[in-house]
């Protein structure tokens, strides 16, 4: 689920390209919610933040779903 936020930010990405990438990587999330290239945020319990050339996708899991 994306927040509302996260959205506008998405969109707001001048490159399809850099669009793609960014969604794919989101998508990817759902098979392997812990990529080698994910970090986990010392400051945020529980969240990730994975680094795609400009763009950042800062994530949480949740574990109950």
């Amino acid at each position: 689920m994306l927040k509302a936020i996260a959205i506008e930010e998405y969109e707001a990405i001048a490159s399809k390209g850099a669009r793609r990438r960014v969604l794919w990587k989101i998508a990817a999330l759902s098979g392997d919610p812990r990529p080698t290239a994910a970090r986990q945020l010392p400051e945020r319990q529980g969240q990730y933040r994975l680094c795609l050339a400009q763009n950042r996708v800062i994530y949480q899991i949740d574990e109950h779903e």
